[in-house]
């Protein structure tokens, strides 16, 4: 699917390494658990597609510096490899390899707001004497934090690297900026414990960031802000956000297995996007009050109601994307009634509407 010309993106199936270090846990959780949906802003498919071409040009220009090999891919593929039965993937940029020491090449791109603050950092970090490379790790703890873990899992893969060079393009003047940060073992470990505690939970973490933050203003959606705050319930009913789903994640083969503890069975890719009629959201999704955990009965605005599976609803009880449509509509119960005729007109197959305008994203993302 292809997001430029208007369709959503294909989801991604495991959690990405490069996810592990980001401020807010909360955010790496639901993607994972495909609760945000799914990216359809052009402009920000646009502002990715054009972070790839960078690293293409990028790589290009090492090449010209005869002392360096650099390695992009192995095979047909990425360089990278999974943990915890297939639900962690990393992926790397490139390994850069002289005649003396291999390293980890890592690419980025930001805007002249952000380069130039990142170059600050640098020239700073080395000007007060610092006793190693933190120019770029300040400016980003979430980029430091990934090249930690790519150095890490690339030694227990069996390649070592001396280090990691990471290089920053400027979008707007075509400056690179280049440092070399060196391996840490402990940060490395924190980071694979911080992995396997994020993916072994029942229900979303707290969120890190409140609605005035920039990080909610300008680099979400009006509905991912809804769904990360709590305020909205998904749009997308899928096995991945049912109560019902679990993974493995002690699969030997690093399948990404997913299963269903309702049906007790496995899930395919293909599966867990199309969800099924007993669908019913992990509680933690719902803004409401949880009375019965077993029969998933809430109470919201003195109302009680049941997530029920479409096959079960009757009076005082929603389907998935009913309960998605009323937390967009100040739990109005009274349009449950609207609710029930279009669900028979629909044969149950009744889907939320959501606002899709984002006009009030201030700027681009760093790609």
């Amino acid at each position: 699917m292809d997001a430029a010309h208007g369709r959503p993106m294909s989801r991604r199936s495991y959690m990405g390494g490069s996810s592990i270090g980001e401020e807010c846990p909360r955010e790496a959780y639901m993607k994972w658990r495909w609760i945000y949906p799914r990216l359809q802003d052009a402009k920000l498919f646009r502002v990715f597609d054009l972070g790839n071409s960078i690293e293409d040009d990028v790589a290009d220009f090492l090449r010209t510096f005869k002392q360096y090999t650099l390695k992009t891919k192995d095979g047909p593929d990425q360089i990278g490899g999974t943990y915890f039965g297939g639900h962690l993937g990393w992926h790397i940029d490139g390994l850069l390899d002289t005649q003396f020491s291999r390293h980890l090449w890592e690419c980025k791109s930001a805007n002249s707001r952000r380069f130039n603050a990142l170059a600050k950092t640098g020239i700073l970090s080395a000007i007060y004497g610092a006793d190693t490379d933190l120019g770029y790790s300040l400016w980003s703890p979430t980029y430091g934090a990934q090249v930690q873990f790519y150095m890490g899992a690339l030694k227990e893969s069996g390649i070592d690297c001396d280090s990691a060079l990471v290089t920053v393009y400027n979008k707007n003047t075509s400056d690179l900026y280049i440092e070399e940060v060196t391996p840490d073992p402990d940060a490395f470990e924190e980071l694979q414990e911080q992995a396997r505690w994020l993916l072994s939970l029942p229900a979303p973490p707290d969120a890190a960031f409140s609605s005035g933050s920039y990080q909610v203003r300008n680099y979400m959606s009006r509905d991912q802000r809804g769904i990360y705050l709590g305020e909205y319930t998904p749009s997308d009913p899928n096995c991945r956000n049912c109560r019902h789903s679990k993974p493995r994640l002690d699969d030997p083969e690093m399948r990404g297995q997913w299963g269903c503890t309702k049906f007790k069975k496995l899930l395919s890719q293909r599966d867990q996007e199309a969800g099924c009629f007993s669908h019913q959201w992990m509680p933690d999704l719902i803004n409401a009050t949880l009375i019965d955990e077993d029969n998933a009965i809430y109470e919201k605005d003195d109302t009680r109601f049941r997530n029920a599976p479409a096959d079960e609803v009757g009076k005082g009880e929603l389907m998935s994307s009913e309960i998605a449509f009323l937390s967009r509509n100040e739990w109005n119960f009274d349009a449950t009634n609207v609710l029930a005729e279009i669900r028979q007109e629909t044969n149950g197959t009744f889907q939320t509407e959501i606002n899709k305008d984002d006009s009030d994203r201030e700027e681009d993302p760093v790609a």
